[in-house]
């Protein structure tokens, strides 16, 4: 038998339609693959797997259930999409390649008993089974009562992204998942495969993502590679993305980063932030208490976490930052990165401290600095009264940013839509990108342990 990608290169050129597979094909093809073979990661049911528009997210899907077929003749599928035409469309299409001459010969143990406009069945007992998203499905089900492969659940595209601004349409999505889709799974090991691009932070993947999450493999496909280059430069070039980002940020970060936030903004809103006047700031007469705030990562690579580092002067009224650094570093270049901004601060404005979160390598590079004579803080939230869990953290945090208190450079330096951008992202689940939210509340809980916010002169504090 063909491999997946095989399969799909194959039915590309049967069909007059060569299918170009992209390394970000290739990463959901696998975890497709591992579905069908029972071997996602830790043990979990389901695929999710969320990518941006036009990028070939229907036929990888619909190429998935014809393969599906040919690997296990008498598996169930149920196939849906947010419109009963499109899912009986795709349906359709499936039927074409399955009873076609060329897909025999590559899988041959197929044979079409049934077919009528929505579905078609095998005589081995499988079924394919076309619907739309409220539609009925009494009387079919999906997978076979075994240990093995039996079928699955595909939904591909719940929502249209003019849906999003009816939540009412949403709530009904959700719920036909819950008390209809959910329940035509024959077999407790039957996967679902949510194939979407993200639309808000209240669709069907954040709702899954919030009530489910232990059931979900994600494979999440944002359309910028950190080289800078688009996922497939002839589909969506870099030059469109910039452009979007410039004219329709919402649109950017949630289609193509995957990254839901509702207009203005999710848990911190983009119109809060306040902005101070670069040109005329002047560290040394405003006073205060200037210090760092460092969220670190373990390690450097594509799919590990930013360490984000940034300066702040903190007054008895004010929370200002400053300057920023961030990237995916080695801890050796971590620890060379960290000490440069530390010294440069410290020679330009008597920076007083360095605060790192107490996790992954800001442990050991906590203790290194601090046996270096650099001023060095190992932070926990429970230390200065914040909650464990990032939401609450930035929750509480909200309240000060809202009230003009935290305030950013007007003169809109390198790093400043990448930190907003990444604040109104911000949701509190796992899947977030959260190095410079975390870095910002701890600015926050270290400055309000100083006296920031009580509009009174900076106070000294030892525990601080």
């Amino acid at each position: 038998m063909l491999t997946f990608d095989e399969y799909s290169i194959a039915q590309g050129y049967a069909t007059d339609q060569p299918m170009m597979i992209m390394p970000f094909h290739e990463t959901i093809m696998d975890a497709l693959v591992d579905a069908l073979l029972g071997e996602l990661p830790y043990g979990k049911e389901n695929v999710m797997i969320l990518m941006p528009p036009r990028h070939g997210k229907t036929r990888i899907v619909r190429n998935f259930v014809e393969y599906g077929l040919g690997v296990f003749p008498d598996a169930e599928f149920i196939y849906t999409g947010y419109a009963s035409h499109i899912a009986t469309a795709q349906t359709g299409q499936m039927l074409l390649n399955v009873s076609s001459r060329w897909y025999r010969s590559l899988c041959p143990d197929v044979h079409l008993l049934k077919q009528t406009n929505d579905r078609f069945t095998t005589t081995a007992g499988g079924v394919v089974y076309g619907v739309g998203i409220g539609g009925s499905i009494t009387g079919f089900g999906a997978g076979k009562k075994r240990d093995g492969f039996g079928g699955a659940i595909v939904i591909d595209d719940p929502l249209k992204s003019e849906d999003v601004r009816s939540e009412v349409t949403m709530q009904d999505c959700r719920e036909w998942y819950t008390r209809t889709l959910q329940r035509r799974k024959n077999s407790a090991r039957t996967s679902i495969i949510l194939i979407m691009q993200r639309l808000h932070p209240n669709d069907l993947a954040g709702y899954l993502l919030d009530t489910e999450p232990e059931k979900w493999h994600v494979v999440k496909i944002p359309v910028m590679n950190d080289d800078g280059t688009t996922i497939w430069p002839e589909t969506f070039s870099a030059e469109n993305y910039h452009h979007l980002k410039r004219v329709d940020p919402v649109t950017a970060s949630t289609q193509y980063d995957q990254d839901a936030v509702m207009p203005g903004g999710n848990v911190i809103k983009r119109d809060w932030w306040t902005f101070y006047d670069a040109a005329t700031y002047d560290v040394a007469k405003m006073g205060g208490y200037v210090f760092i705030t460092a969220d670190t990562a373990m390690k450097a690579g594509d799919h590990n976490d930013y360490s984000s580092i940034a300066v702040w002067n903190g007054t008895g009224r004010y929370l200002d930052r400053l300057d920023c650094i961030r990237g995916k570093w080695t801890f050796p270049d971590l620890v060379t990165n960290v000490k440069r901004f530390w010294e440069f601060w410290n020679r330009v404005h008597d920076c007083q401290m360095v605060y790192i979160e107490d996790k992954a390598s800001g442990t050991p590079l906590g203790q290194l600095f601090a046996s270096q004579d650099i001023p060095t803080r190992l932070w926990k939230p429970q230390d200065y009264s914040f909650p464990a869990d990032k939401l609450g953290r930035a929750k509480q945090s909200t309240w000060f940013i809202e009230g003009g208190r935290v305030r950013l450079p007007d003169d809109n330096p390198h790093w400043m839509e990448s930190f907003i951008l990444e604040c109104a992202k911000f949701t509190g689940k796992e899947t977030d990108t959260d190095d410079q939210v975390d870095e910002l509340t701890m600015a926050i809980s270290i400055w309000r342990r100083k006296g920031g916010a009580e509009d009174l002169t900076v106070l000294t504090d030892p525990r601080a």
